[in-house]
């Protein structure tokens, strides 16, 4: 089961994610601190099911089950409670929760009202076997196989009638565009009474799929939704692309469906167009792909400079070339895959803490699974937003091969470096790193070298209780008393008097 949580404590709201990630098959797939956050995500994601504390800040639990129930969700919900809440808790029996839990939960008490749940979901889904929208799914995803005349049995649809699919990806839209979808949809059966109108939430995939059936033109029909219904659906942030055929038999909706999903990649490159079809792809001027390396050029040194200042601006630049070049789908989702990987590549070299976070962000998997150009912007978003947001002290350098220098001596000052082996590594010459030290940080690289290994020094000097001349061995001197002499000389006293004025 699709399962989320909704719980104002930290604690027990992580902790019951573990036990069900660790000790169940099921999968959860959002938490939410307070009924707010809750009811956009079960709006959003469709759950299976729903566990939900009942008293929480902003929006309790049972005010977001009253709504839910208001906007005709369907939802398999279960209560969080304590002793004290029980008599609390059974008002919410009418509002589609179908158990509940008792704190403190236990894993036992977990695994019995899941597999609880599974089975009056799975009896549900069995008796709604026969339904269209079942029908409907089980032939659009190929799990069950059915004759023409079956199809039409189930879905109420005459010999005589054409068929037209309608096919939403509202994964990058506001939570409630499926309720207002729904309501929208009554325009058409009330313009079109005649017709027969099925509609399914396709949960995993984030998509809605409408199956429209009658005798009335492909032409106007899709005319009236996409005036009617989509446009006034849209937003102004937002990008819900959908895509459209008719087609002929039953048997070949899931063939029409994938090629739905095929052109729906357009929403990608098409700005203006609601409604996606064949004939408006074909008649697409498709542009020659040019990547910006320009940009790319400019994003870079905003990041090596040090300020950050312009990366909004650079990348706003960015969004804008791709969006209005009219390139192939795959062109753009190449050109933000290739920024990302330059940007991450620079991050490797020069900022590793920032890389590693940037690493666990999987924004690659978000740019490869895009579907809109709405999410590919987000993704990439994301990335500018850790840079601009690095709150930690820099140092002021501006050349990129200074920072990858320091960033070498940070990994190996401990060694015995030098300043020929550290160039080697940078595959430039010892003379020229010597003039980018002098001329960027007024100092040689020995001198730099040896400033970073006596702080680090002082440090340790502050802060444990190591021995001098393990201490001395921990920030790169081999010797002793070399250590000693080259601490004192810089600042005035030795590392033992410098421990003891403390």
């Amino acid at each position: 089961m699709r399962i989320i949580i909704v719980e104002d404590e930290i604690k027990i709201r992580e902790g019951l994610s573990k036990l069900i990630d660790k000790h169940t098959p099921h999968e959860i797939i959002g938490e939410a601190k307070d009924g707010e956050e809750g009811l956009e995500l079960i709006l959003r994601l469709k759950p299976d099911l729903v566990i939900s504390d009942i008293r929480m800040p902003v929006m309790d639990g049972l005010e977001m089950l009253t709504r839910l129930n208001g906007m005709k969700v369907r939802i398999h919900a279960v209560i969080l409670s304590g002793y004290s809440e029980f008599d609390y808790a059974k008002r919410a029996i009418g509002l589609n929760v179908k158990d509940y839990l008792l704190k403190p939960v236990t894993l036992e008490d977990v695994q019995l009202l899941l597999e609880r749940m599974e089975k009056k979901i799975a009896e549900e889904r069995l008796a709604q076997k026969g339904t269209p929208q079942s029908c409907i799914r089980d032939v659009i995803l190929g799990s069950t196989e059915y004759d023409e005349e079956t199809i039409r049995s189930i879905c109420g649809f005459k010999l005589t009638m054409r068929y037209q699919m309608y096919l939403g990806y509202i994964g990058a839209t506001r939570a409630t565009y499926s309720a207002e979808y729904i309501e929208r949809m009554e325009l058409i059966r009330n313009r079109f009474p005649e017709t027969v109108i099925h509609t399914i939430h396709m949960e995993a995939t984030k998509e809605i799929v409408t199956l429209i059936a009658g005798e009335i033109s492909y032409e106007e029909i899709s005319d009236y939704f996409e005036r009617r219904v989509l446009a006034t659906l849209k937003g102004r942030e937002e990008q819900t692309p959908w895509s459209a055929a008719r087609f002929e038999k039953l048997t070949e909706q899931a063939k029409t469906y994938k090629g739905l999903k095929n052109i729906q990649k357009f929403g990608i490159s098409i700005e203006n167009d609601l409604l996606i079809t064949r004939e408006r792809i074909s008649g697409l001027r498709k542009a020659k792909y040019r990547y910006p390396i320009e940009i790319e050029n400019k994003i870079k040194a905003e990041i090596c400079n040090g300020t950050r200042d312009k990366l909004d601006e650079y990348k706003n630049e960015f969004f804008l070339f791709m969006k209005n070049k009219g390139y192939e789908p795959a062109s753009v989702v190449d050109g933000y895959m290739r920024l990302y990987t330059a940007t991450a590549n620079l991050l490797q070299e020069i900022d590793t803490k920032n890389y590693e976070i940037l690493r666990q962000m999987n924004i690659l998997m978000q740019i490869s699974e895009a579907r809109t150009r709405v999410e590919l912007e987000k993704a990439y978003s994301e990335v500018i937003h850790l840079l601009v947001s690095v709150k930690e002290k820099r140092e002021d350098i501006r050349n990129y091969t200074i920072k990858r220098t320091i960033n070498y001596i940070r990994d190996h000052y401990k060694e015995g470096i030098t300043l020929e082996e550290t160039a080697h590594k940078l595959n430039i010459t010892p003379e020229y790193l010597c003039t980018l030290f002098n001329r960027e940080l007024g100092m040689n690289f020995s001198a730099f070298l040896t400033e970073f290994r006596l702080s680090h020094a002082k440090r340790l000097l502050k802060g444990t209780e190591l021995k001098i001349y393990e201490i001395a061995a921990e920030v790169g001197y081999s010797d002793p008393k070399y250590f000693n002499r080259v601490f004192k000389e810089k600042y005035g006293v030795s590392p033992g008097e410098f421990r003891q004025n403390l």
